[in-house]
């Protein structure tokens, strides 16, 4: 009876798990929305797509340009923007900063990018 408990207790820990890990693309902590690369993160009810992550140009929102690792976004209306630490960018009325980017989310061979929106 015991064993049978615990077994129980174990599918639903595990299941729980899994669940969390299949639909978690992005974390809000503090305003602060961790995104991952190559997932799809809802913003102001839009879904902005991102991905490849490498060195590159990028525009800062004083206009000027730097060189440093940078992902591509993807609107609905079928727009790109590549962003960078410190970029910039909007999404329906509200503004959002790139806050954090890196290749690998721990350890994993993925990155990441954090933003928050500017008020």
């Amino acid at each position: 009876m015991n064993q049978l408990l615990l077994i129980g207790f174990l599918v639903l820990l595990l299941n729980s798990c899994q669940n969390q890990t299949i639909t978690t693309n992005s974390m809000e902590t503090e305003n602060v929305i961790l995104v991952k690369q190559n997932t799809v993160v809802t913003l102001e009810g839009a879904r902005i797509g991102n991905g490849n992550y490498f060195a590159r140009d990028y525009e800062l929102p004083d206009g000027t340009t730097k060189n440093g690792l940078s992902a591509k976004l993807w609107f609905p209306d079928e727009t790109k923007k590549i962003v960078g630490l410190g970029s910039v960018f909007s999404v329906k009325d509200k503004r959002y900063e790139v806050i954090e980017i890196d290749k690998k989310y721990k350890d994993r061979d993925f990155g990441f990018m954090k933003i928050k929106e500017i008020k």
